[in-house]
């Protein structure tokens, strides 16, 4: 467990009349069917799937888990009730945002780098140079009560991502962690972990998986900007924020799923009440986001949409089991509102609509109710394919840790296609020379494309090209 700060609750929301808590229980029941039937609108995950050259855009890349929408019919667990009455009766707090997490800036190739000492397991065991923006400050820094700050930087062009955990600034004595030792100033950054994630070395960035590589500053080894609610979606007049939220949670086996890449230790062992990092829970389809009389904010329906479409991802655990607690995560609300322009995302002196006592609200315990959890074991986003088309009529396919497919397992897929060519297509021919799918030469844009992909050899090619000049797969 890295991180013990409790969500911030700035205002308890007051109970429903029961006249509000009948217009919500028509709002959807829970489904009998066991799967989910999730709609997946262009207005819903359109924003999400477009590539970014910026992290002003979209973060990481599309075959990420968490810019993945929950496929309609994906189960859910067996044992689902009883998970969803421990998140009602043990987490038992309403769903709010968590507004004191990682402070996240942004640097280009040309911003001076400043030396980060990593302070794990000894005093300056090694050294980073990182490029930290001037004007940038640490969570601790923008809020004393802050006790385990995070923060994350984005460089523009290359891609390249660090994430540093209980960091301090040069005028701060440094923070321990665990078993690390309490170490002296010396005149620098520092930081308990420093973790470089470099798309050059293979390890993703912040265009990658968000979970390339290990040693990242959540329990479970998911990129700390990973799924963070920030001011572009809020903004946004979308239905949803175009990505799954990253969920703070206490019910946490000592297990993972894919994204996550490890566990906080075993802290709950009730297999019927916890669920593993990475697991994803999702707002039942049929609650009525538009018109419950339980949201008031444009962003609260946008959350709660969000939900429905891509779900939460358990990223990390603020307690022992059994406790209270439970939120989704945003950028950190004291970094935006910092007066740095283009550092800091959504342009600076920025302010959440739910960051003030009166702004601030919480889904009631009512709406947790109508949550689900996605059988990790069928699907956590994980089987996904990118294909792309370039304006030359040149085509890619590539898997979800952006590597050409080869080979892979025979099973149900998501392609996602991306035709930039207005005389090209993405032709997919599979086994017996019968076309699978085809995106159509004027089609320019993003598609999905819900595939059984069987046993036998496969090739994709571009429109304009004979099947011999393709490049084939093998599906085993």
């Amino acid at each position: 467990m890295t991180r013990s700060v409790a969500p911030v609750r700035r205002l308890v929301l007051l109970l429903i009349a029961s006249a509000v808590l009948a217009g919500a229980g028509q709002a959807g029941a829970k489904m009998s069917s066991g799967r989910t039937q999730t709609l997946v609108r262009t207005a819903d995950v359109g924003r999400s799937v477009t590539s970014s050259a910026s992290p002003e855009g979209r973060w990481y890349s599309a075959t990420s888990a968490f810019n993945q929408p929950i496929p309609p019919g994906t189960p859910y667990r067996p044992n689902d009730a009883s998970l969803i009455s421990a998140l009602v009766n043990v987490a038992g707090e309403p769903l709010g945002p968590n507004l004191s997490t990682s402070a996240v800036y942004f640097a280009d190739a040309d911003t001076p780098t400043v030396t980060v000492h990593d302070n794990f397991p000894v005093c300056d065991s090694g050294s980073v140079r990182v490029p930290i923006p001037r004007g940038a400050r640490t969570p601790s820094e923008l809020n004393p009560n802050n006790l385990e700050p995070t923060m994350v930087v984005m460089q523009r062009r290359t891609g390249i991502e660090w994430s540093m955990y209980n960091i301090t600034a040069p005028s701060a004595t440094p923070l321990p962690s665990g078993g690390s030792p309490r170490c002296p100033k010396n005149g620098d950054w520092n930081a308990t972990i420093v973790a470089k994630f470099d798309p050059a070395s293979g390890a993703g960035g912040w265009r990658g998986l968000a979970n390339e590589a290990c040693c990242s500053t959540s329990a479970s080894s998911i990129y700390s900007g990973a799924g963070l609610v920030r001011p572009r979606d809020v903004r946004s007049r979308a239905a949803t924020w175009g990505h799954a939220l990253s969920m703070t949670y206490g019910g946490v086996l000592g297990s993972f799923v894919y994204p996550a890449k490890s566990h906080p230790g075993g802290l709950c062992r009730e297999v019927n009440s916890c669920v593993p990092a990475g697991a994803r829970f999702q707002l039942d389809p049929s609650f009525d986001c538009a018109h419950t009389r339980l949201l008031v904010h444009r962003w609260e329906r946008q959350a709660c949409r969000t939900m429905q479409v891509y779900g939460m991802i358990v990223k990390d655990t603020p307690c022992y089991w059994p406790c209270r607690g439970v939120g989704y995560d945003t950028v950190n609300s004291y970094s935006v509102r910092l007066p740095i322009g283009r550092r800091v995302d959504g342009g600076g002196s920025y302010r959440f609509p739910f960051d003030s006592a009166s702004g601030y609200r919480e889904m009631p315990v009512e709406i947790l109710r109508h949550f689900h959890v996605i059988d990790w074991a069928k699907w956590t986003g994980a089987r996904v394919l990118a294909a792309t088309v370039e304006p030359s009529g040149s085509v890619s396919l590539r898997d979800a840790r952006d590597r050409a497919v080869v080979r892979i397992t025979a099973a149900r897929y998501t392609i996602i296609v991306r035709d930039r060519s207005r005389t090209h297509s993405f032709r997919l021919i599979g086994p017996g020379q019968a076309v699978v799918r085809s995106s159509g030469r004027k089609y320019v844009g993003t598609a999905r494309w819900r595939l059984k992909l069987v046993p036998g050899t496969y090739v994709y090619l571009s429109s304009a090209r004979s099947v011999a000049s393709g490049a084939a797969f093998t599906v085993r």
